[in-house]
């Protein structure tokens, strides 16, 4: 389920909402049954949580660890269940260049225990502190026939540090950049 809001502010900026939802689930009598690869849900990237890498986010608490201990998002990571949204102010500056501030928010999880994945099942009792939030700046040239964007996003809260990112995270600015994108 998508749902996208648009309410107008002036001639030149508006306010824009967005929450998309999903689930899917594996069709078998196995306790052991897994989907397609494809058919997992993702969060993180260009139309999605834009503070995490594409397919970077979740699930859940779940994080991959490094030798050294460290948070890696270096490995794409699927869900069954797809929570997440968008609130974004957009304003034109001149002619076809547009600017946005927008705040993103969101996770995937599983829906049964994943042993390989500590921390991926969900549980709404914990939900709220599971949603990663990603705050941001675009750039937009809309030239009506094509749309060239450019964000950049910093991470708020990351769940898979069950707190805020410090500030001299390597990992903690994601750049997009992505063509014909209107949202």
């Amino acid at each position: 389920y998508d749902m996208r809001k648009y309410y107008p502010v002036t001639k030149i900026s508006s306010l824009n909402f967005r929450i998309n939802t999903g689930l899917a689930l594996p069709y078998s009598s196995e306790n052991n049954a897994t989907l397609p690869y494809e058919k997992f849900y993702f969060a993180g990237g260009l139309n999605s949580v834009r503070a995490w890498e594409p397919r970077r986010l979740g699930p859940g608490t779940y994080a991959v660890r490094d030798q050294s201990g460290n948070i890696s998002y270096q490995f794409e990571q699927p869900g069954e269940l797809l929570l997440e949204g968008s609130i974004e102010y957009r304003t034109k500056i001149i002619g076809f260049i547009h600017t946005a501030g927008f705040v993103d928010f969101g996770n995937v999880w599983m829906t049964k225990i994943d042993d390989a994945r500590e921390g991926a099942k969900i549980n709404k009792n914990s939900i709220p502190k599971e949603i990663a939030v990603g705050i941001g700046l675009g750039l937009r040239l809309d030239f009506s026939f094509l749309i060239f964007r450019w964000d950049v996003a910093a991470k708020m809260w990351d769940p898979a540090r069950q707190g805020t990112v410090p500030w001299n995270d390597p990992y903690k600015i994601v750049h997009n950049i992505g063509i014909g994108y209107p949202f």
